[in-house]
């Protein structure tokens, strides 16, 4: 478990098919991994589409700021922030590293919506769940 109640990390290893014909990670990828460390962050919380069947979490606005290139086989850290939570949106910082290096920074933003998305707000257990720290065991 992290330590920060609001921050979660998982590895990912890159695939083959991630890269371009330079060997390098597509830079595209890198908001597949953003997802990944905050589909993971929301897990390790038991938020899943099950627990929530109601709303959804759409994202509408994504900063990513690249740094170093990864490449075939790295094994990535993403280390995913929640950043600030309100009842109607979720803002969430990202690093992605590979051991000391930082590869990538990044931020979305999430908008709380019905199932015919029209914007709503969480309730006070929901919010309590989202700013709560991690409550399932890594897999």
């Amino acid at each position: 478990m992290s330590v920060d109640p609001r921050t979660s990390r998982m590895e990912i290893r890159t695939r083959f098919y991630e890269t371009d014909m330079m060997g390098i990670v597509h830079h595209a990828n890198y908001l597949k991994y953003m997802e990944v460390g905050r589909i993971d962050w929301w897990r390790k919380r038991d938020i899943t589409p099950q627990s929530w069947p109601d709303v959804q979490l759409p994202v509408y606005d994504v900063k990513i700021q690249y740094k170093r290139p990864a490449t075939f086989d790295d094994l990535l850290l993403i280390t995913t922030t929640l950043q600030e939570a309100k009842p109607h949106t979720m803002t969430y910082g990202y690093v992605i590293t590979r051991g000391d290096e930082l590869l990538c920074t990044g931020e979305t933003q999430l908008i709380v919506t019905s199932m015919t998305l029209r914007i709503c707000r969480l309730n006070s257990e929901r919010m309590a769940q989202v700013m709560g720290g991690e409550t399932v065991p890594s897999t």
